[in-house]
């Protein structure tokens, strides 16, 4: 007769067994450390298309995508690394159409180049490219966040010459760009960006104080429009592997009230908004007795400095005890001074003011 206890003792042996043997298993299966990261690039093909690449490398194991920027469509790719070369094939699992590029490739390097090939024509053009980097950690992937945000900076295809001044609402006449716009380019000087880019990329993100008047931050989607309230791109100011600023204008006038403003926007390539600043206002505003007038112009320097100088008129009454009122105005100049970061952050470097009573 088996007695119970020698049945527990074989059934748990045998339990121990194959807690044993799956242990091994997982062990082996999953014992390597799987290192994942993701690298970005941007660049040109033949200097003319403009593209941002993907590449995810595991362990040894490498994949991606990339899309053209003027037309912000995922394209698969196939990826091998053979020694110091990458080769890198559209149409990734799904059945190439025979276009590839050949890079090579250091991995600490800031800059890869090669040639992209023209499937079935043997055509070869040259390929050069840009890492570009984030703050955070590169464990996750930000392709889509590239994608919607490359919508808003295909507005902004114009560079200026630096130093630059802005002392009114830019005219594109009178900006020396450099070498490579094209009138295509100069075609898209001050377009309008539509509700949900200026939204989403502007007035979510841009935390500036707005003085009385109207709030260019909270325009409702009702009265956003061409002919108002709206925004317009400018230019691309500067372009890093950690961030690209642009410069945005906005005007508002209602016939007894003037506002202008030129927005200075530091971004990093997934959207996130690094730097703010107003570089331009002109204004003339009436809220309530109160009447303020201010002018501000912005000087960019080649070292990536900025400085703001400007001035404000504020006439305001004053009433004694019988009610009667008097009207007294104040004038105040100051200066500010701001050194942009290599990571994108607008660093205060001086701020001096001098308030004068007029009367």
């Amino acid at each position: 007769m088996i007695s119970p206890l020698s049945v527990c003792t074989s059934v748990g042996y045998r339990c121990l067994f194959f807690l044993l043997l799956f242990g091994g298993f997982i062990s082996l299966t999953f014992g390597q450390s799987m290192d994942t990261s993701f690298l970005y690039y941007k660049g040109k093909i033949d200097n003319s298309y403009s593209i941002t690449i993907e590449l995810l490398q595991t362990n040894d194991s490498w994949s991606g995508q990339y899309f053209y920027d003027k037309y912000r469509r995922a394209i698969p790719l196939k990826v091998e690394l053979k020694d110091t070369v990458l080769y890198l094939r559209e149409g990734g699992k799904g059945g190439a159409n025979g276009h590839y590029f050949v890079l090579n490739y250091q991995k600490n390097y800031p800059q890869v180049k090669g040639l992209w090939y023209k499937g079935g024509t043997g055509q070869a053009y040259n390929v050069d490219l840009q890492k570009i980097l984030f703050s955070s950690s590169n464990n996750r992937s930000r392709f889509d966040e590239l994608i919607q945000f490359q919508e808003f900076i295909n507005y902004f295809d114009l560079i200026p010459s630096v130093p630059l001044q802005v002392k009114a609402l830019l005219s594109s006449t009178k900006i020396n760009w450099l070498e490579g716009s094209s009138k295509v380019s100069y075609s898209n000087f001050k377009q309008y960006i539509p509700y949900a880019l200026a939204k989403r990329y502007i007035m979510n993100k841009t935390t500036l104080s707005v003085q009385e008047g109207f709030n260019y931050l909270k325009i409702p989607p009702r009265q956003y429009n061409a002919i108002d309230f709206h925004y317009r791109s400018l230019c691309t100011l500067f372009k890093t592997a950690n961030f690209i600023s642009c410069l945005i204008a906005f005007e508002n006038d209602t016939g007894w009230e003037n506002y202008q403003v030129v927005l200075w926007l530091t971004f990093d390539y997934s959207g996130n908004l690094l730097a703010q600043s107003q570089v331009f206002k002109s204004n003339d505003i009436t809220s309530g007795s109160k009447q303020l007038k201010e002018r501000q112009e912005g000087f960019f320097l080649s070292d990536s400095s900025l400085i703001i100088r400007g001035e404000q008129y504020l006439e305001a009454p004053k009433y004694d005890t019988k009610g009667a009122a008097s009207y007294r105005a104040a004038r105040q100049k100051y200066q500010q001074v701001y050194r942009l970061s290599p990571e994108g952050r607008l660093l205060l470097i001086e701020s001096t003011k001098d308030k004068k009573p007029e009367n």
